[in-house]
């Protein structure tokens, strides 16, 4: 983990996402809660329309990650 941030939008091309816990892995890369997602987390539709690279986490388990998780944790993800 490379830092930890509370309310801040995430930007981008075409979008512009208010999120209440922020933590980069890989640069513009990392966890975050996800206020806007309709469909269920870990469904097909996260890969065509949920991320543009980030894990999106829902926002009591993104609180418990971030209050749980230190900057420098080591982060190993698994497709």
């Amino acid at each position: 983990m490379q830092d930890k941030q509370t309310n801040r939008y995430l930007v981008g091309p075409g979008y512009r996402d208010f999120v209440r816990y922020w933590m980069p892995f890989d640069g513009d890369f990392g966890f975050h809660d996800s206020s806007w997602q309709t469909f269920p987390y870990g469904s097909p539709g996260y890969k065509a329309n949920g991320s543009h690279g980030c894990i999106h986490l829902p926002l009591p388990e993104m609180r418990w990650f971030f209050n749980w998780s230190d900057t420098n944790t080591t982060v190993t993800i698994q497709a």
